[in-house]
């Protein structure tokens, strides 16, 4: 069952057109790389790696800043 939905999944074709454009930076998909998130949106593959890095790294180390600083006061 989960192989057949994940064949289906990778079986689904994306046309991109002059018009669309990067969910991330708003420029035009064009002919580069892309990444296509499960609600359909587009984004620059480079777009989608800096995006994650700042949810992995920012996120975490913004936290832990904020722990540290509160637990020596």
């Amino acid at each position: 069952m989960v192989t057949e939905n994940l064949i289906h999944k990778q079986a689904v074709k994306v046309i991109v057109t002059d018009d669309d454009l990067c969910r991330s930076c708003r420029k035009r998909i064009g002919q580069s790389v892309f990444c296509r998130y499960p609600n359909g949106h587009l984004v620059h593959y480079s777009c989608f790696t800096k995006d994650a890095n700042k949810t992995t790294t920012g996120g975490g180390s913004s936290s832990n800043s904020n722990s540290s600083s509160n637990m020596g006061k």
